[in-house]
């Protein structure tokens, strides 16, 4: 079975090879018999195929046509009256396949161009072979970049997470930490649970919540200071499948200066106002000294 699979593997890569000149028709009897006996089981060359010949009919299609000149069938019709005999004919065509190169760089070279449909085809498979590497380069590079900006993306937010355990660890050996429990609001589930942790006279709060909801794509979690009737945002996160999430706020007022702290469920990229009841709320005055980590 191996095997098998290692000869359709090899045929394939023969037919990868044959394609540039089967789409130009310039291929042999026998390439051309091989190329279409097994075209069908070699999706990538069908691919290829597809995209050879669709280069190069644009191609052929903006080449101008050319009047031939006027002499070309006089000289055709000496060119027959003075053919050689067999033998020298034969001897001659065994002396210029010794001689292929130096032909094909003869019919390369600009004067010839305009004489030589074979350099015509030569140089438009060049191109079309280049064309197509072009356009796989291109694709490969955007797939590159497209990983790259993830890779950053997730950097960046894995900075983000260290700089706020950073931060939780800076407060707690401080030994200033106070700690408020934001119990569930009425109305809400009586297992979702958060807690604040805090400096009082600094300007930073820790918000931990668990056992929230999932919410859709278009809703996220908004904290809210609380001082009287005045809402201040504390800015928005989500939770993970667990129910489980964690925010740093900052503000410009100490926290200590606020009285409570809340959260609502709202529109995605957050609200102005609460524009729902709160899912949690605690009071920040019956905060307690603690030492230690967030549950």
């Amino acid at each position: 079975m191996n095997s098998q699979k290692l000869s359709q593997e090899s045929i394939c890569d023969q037919i990868s090879d044959l394609i540039p000149a089967y789409a130009l028709g310039a291929t042999d009897p026998d390439e051309r018999a091989l190329v279409e006996a097994n075209l069908a089981r070699c999706p990538q060359a069908q691919e290829a195929l597809t995209e050879y010949r669709a280069i190069s009919e644009n191609f052929l299609f903006s080449i101008p046509p050319a009047t031939p000149p006027a002499s070309l069938a006089t000289r055709l019709q000496a060119s027959l009256n003075a053919a050689p005999p067999a033998a020298e004919a034969d001897h001659t065509a065994r002396a210029g396949e010794s001689k292929w190169w130096t032909q094909l760089t003869a019919w390369l070279t600009p004067r010839t161009w305009n004489a030589s449909p074979l350099a015509a085809l030569v140089v438009l498979v060049i191109l079309v072979a280049g064309a197509v590497q072009l356009t796989r380069l291109s694709t490969q590079q955007a797939a590159i970049l497209e990983r790259m900006d993830a890779q950053t993306a997730l950097l960046t937010q894995q900075g983000e997470v260290i700089q706020d355990q950073t931060a939780v660890l800076v407060l707690l050996s401080a030994g200033n930490a106070f700690r408020a429990e934001l119990p569930a609001a009425t109305g809400s589930d009586p297992a979702v649970t958060a807690a604040a942790l805090y400096d009082p006279q600094g300007n930073r709060a820790f918000i931990y919540a668990d056992g929230f909801p999932v919410l859709d794509a278009n809703q996220t979690y908004q904290i809210w200071l609380i001082q009287g009737e005045t809402r201040v945002s504390g800015g928005t996160f989500n939770v993970d499948h667990y129910g489980r999430g964690f925010h740093v706020l900052w503000n410009r007022e100490t926290i200590g200066s606020f009285d409570a702290i809340g959260i609502t469920t709202e529109p995605a990229g957050g609200s102005q106002a609460p524009t729902s009841n709160p899912v949690v709320r605690g009071q920040l005055t019956s905060g307690a000294p603690v030492y230690g980590q967030l549950p």
